[in-house]
């Protein structure tokens, strides 16, 4: 996903000190598409090298307590992928054929 950034002056400093550095980011953002989309900053760390945390583990966890973490309560199947944005018309069908290679 790619995220484009704002952020506000306070963190101006931090932000470049930390270009092409592993970060971990806080804030509110929106999809735009289903590969990108645009968050405010509120808070932003590095993460130290080797750094062992929730989000970062080698250790096996029960795929039960990941779902009731992040409130999943069943399956989400496929359309839980689908882009809702996604339209079936001329510039669509154009946009697959030159990705896909058909003609």
């Amino acid at each position: 996903m790619d995220w484009t950034c704002e952020f506000d002056e306070t963190l101006r400093e931090t932000v470049k000190h930390l270009i092409d550095e592993i970060v971990i980011v806080e804030g509110e953002g929106q999809m735009a598409t289903s590969t990108t989309g645009r968050m405010e900053i509120a808070a932003i760390h590095p993460v130290l090298a080797h750094e062992q945390s929730a989000l970062f583990t080698s250790e096996w966890v029960d795929p039960r307590e990941v779902a009731a973490a992040q409130a999943v309560l069943a399956p989400q199947g496929l359309s839980g992928l689908a882009d809702t944005e996604w339209g079936n018309d001329d510039e669509a069908e154009r946009f697959l054929k030159y990705v896909l290679g058909r003609s």
